[in-house]
């Protein structure tokens, strides 16, 4: 699980290969590829996460062919 300032949570679940982001505790609106994030999402390879002025690229670490 990773917190990105406490504005958005992502976590990764293995058991079904995929990652996912909600929203934190802030009340800073928390959006992926430009759409504000309310309920947990699935996140895609190259997805935008925006936090205020923050902008990050997702980058998985675990995929289809590799997993930890």
């Amino acid at each position: 699980e990773m917190c990105i300032r406490d504005s958005a949570i992502v976590v990764y679940d293995p058991r079904s290969n995929v990652y996912l982001a909600q929203p934190g505790s802030s009340k800073e609106l928390f959006y992926v590829n430009d759409k504000l994030v309310l309920n947990p999402i699935e996140l895609k390879a190259m997805d935008q996460l925006s936090i205020g002025d923050t902008k990050l690229m997702f980058v998985p670490l675990c995929s289809e062919k590799f997993h930890w």
